[in-house]
């Protein structure tokens, strides 16, 4: 647990120093859902901390790979909020990334998350989205 809360520090920061040696310790775990206590909380699939220590360590495409698996995983557990925290660490990556098309997937994510984040009443993740976006291009996404 405590590597799965220093590799979210790192993630959540896009800090590069540590993501490649936490991305290391952490792989070999990409297919468990992370939980504390015996299920009490559920951090939800590793693979959506690898993609954010990838994305930390500037490395786009497999970071986009962990989130597909983390977004399947988080659909099939049944989660709304892990789903629109994935959604959003995949727009981060598709900015980062920065390719042909990469901006609008990105509008197309924040939305679609923006669109669960409220209806569940996320008021921290509706402000990160806020965040993004304008970011983004000023209201460009509103």
């Amino acid at each position: 647990m405590t590597i799965v809360a220093f590799a979210r520090t790192v993630g959540h920061f896009d800090d590069p120093s540590y993501a490649d040696e936490l991305y290391q310790l952490l792989l070999p775990f990409a297919d468990r859902i992370c939980v504390i206590g015996g299920a009490v909380v559920c951090l939800g699939p590793a693979s959506r901390i690898l993609g954010m220590l990838a994305r930390a360590a500037g490395r786009p495409e497999p970071a986009l790979e962990h989130l597909a698996d983390a977004l399947e995983r988080s659909r099939a557990l049944g989660s709304p909020p892990l789903v629109a925290r994935t959604l959003v660490e995949t727009a981060k990556v598709h900015l980062l990334r920065g390719t042909t098309g990469d901006t609008e997937r990105a509008t197309q994510l924040l939305r679609a998350s923006r669109a669960t984040a409220s209806g569940l009443g996320m008021a921290k993740l509706v402000h990160d989205i806020e965040g993004l976006e304008s970011s983004l291009g000023r209201g460009a996404l509103a």
